[in-house]
């Protein structure tokens, strides 16, 4: 719900966004979602897949979690013919993610 208001650009039903997720048994314990974009560069283009809303349950932080499903997203990028993935998150959270 939230989300989905939040990020239309991740959740919607037409969106292209590749949600990626690290179960514990039948338990969702991580989670980030890859939007791969386009951007135009005078006549050319460069594909890139933006990475956002990394998060990991609390009872399952410090398990490197968050690193596999950033990389699994990466990996997606990768597959799809992207040139770069980013880190994408609000203003000033640039320090949050170091």
């Amino acid at each position: 719900g939230r989300l989905e208001r939040e990020y239309p650009a991740c959740f919607s039903a037409d969106s292209r966004a590749v949600p990626v997720v690290a179960w514990l048994g039948a338990e969702p314990a991580a989670f980030c979602v890859m939007l791969p974009i386009r951007f135009t560069i005078g006549a050319g283009a460069l594909g890139a897949g933006l990475v956002s809303l990394v998060y990991t349950d609390e009872r399952h932080r410090g398990r490197g979690l968050a690193r596999r499903v950033v990389r699994r997203a990466v990996a997606e990028g990768r597959a799809q013919g992207l040139a770069l993935c980013l880190l994408w998150s609000e203003p000033g959270l640039e320090g949050f993610y170091a």
